[in-house]
């Protein structure tokens, strides 16, 4: 890792915006633990997944935790875009690389706070109802969350290449997937979107919590789509001026 990047870490780890964050998905995660408690044996559905999905619903993942997200990316923006770390690249391309590691970076902490605040909640208020079998799905859908989150972190950073907006490229990521989940219902098509699969939507609704090898398409797709991200950023800092204007 280089220095930059334990910066931009440090950064986050030093920042109070960062930890209202923990705080916020920590409060949801016991409430909704509280929430499951009430609810005693009457759902067959496990504890954990329904602190889960409690948490991470594709509405909260939409309208709360892609902007929240990405109001952290803004914190690599700031970074990158300085003159005085532009200074330090001899080629764009490295530049747009590292911002893709930090970003990475910057997603698998979301996961792990999201995640943990999940477990916590669910330990905290229902320790008796965790269930070790749901091991392989818990780590899938920790994979899913962190590569969706690199996903969109790279929509966001080739908006703002775009359009030399942070504020304008947040406020379009966030509407771009408000409008993906909305178009479901509006246009009566029942397809996957990216918050819907963040949620696991398609797995809570036929009640199928375990991993199988056509799983791995779907991880591979979100993959695939954030490898294309990759390239369309790459080509599009690949021909620019160095000392360009952020």
């Amino acid at each position: 890792m280089k220095p930059i990047q334990f910066l931009m870490l440090k950064r986050l780890m030093t920042s109070v915006f960062f930890y209202v964050s923990i705080l916020l998905l920590l409060v949801f995660a016991c409430l909704v633990s509280f929430q499951v408690t009430k609810m005693g044996q009457k759902s067959s559905i496990p504890a954990l997944i329904l602190v889960s999905h409690g948490v991470m619903d594709a509405k909260k993942i939409v309208f709360f935790i892609i902007p929240l997200f990405l109001a952290l990316q803004m914190m690599i923006t700031d970074m990158y875009n300085r003159f005085t770390v532009l200074l330090k690249y001899d080629r764009v391309g490295k530049w747009w690389r590292d911002v893709f590691v930090s970003t990475s970076l910057f997603s698998l902490m979301m996961m792990i706070v999201i995640q943990g605040s999940t477990f916590l909640g669910s330990f905290l208020l229902i320790p008796d109802r965790i269930e070790r079998q749901l091991f392989p799905y818990v780590m899938f859908h920790m994979g899913i969350v962190w590569i969706s989150f690199i996903a969109i972190g790279c929509v966001y950073h080739v908006l703002v290449l775009l359009l030399k907006n942070q504020y304008i490229a947040l406020f379009l990521t966030t509407f771009a997937f408000f409008l993906q989940d909305m178009s479901k219902s509006i246009l009566r098509v029942d397809f996957l979107s990216l918050p819907a699969l963040m949620a696991l939507e398609y797995k809570l609704r036929y009640q199928v919590f375990t991993v199988f090898p056509s799983d791995v398409i779907v991880f591979g797709v979100v993959g695939g789509a954030t490898a294309i991200l990759y390239l369309v950023g790459y080509l599009l800092v690949r021909d620019k001026d160095f000392y360009w204007s952020a």
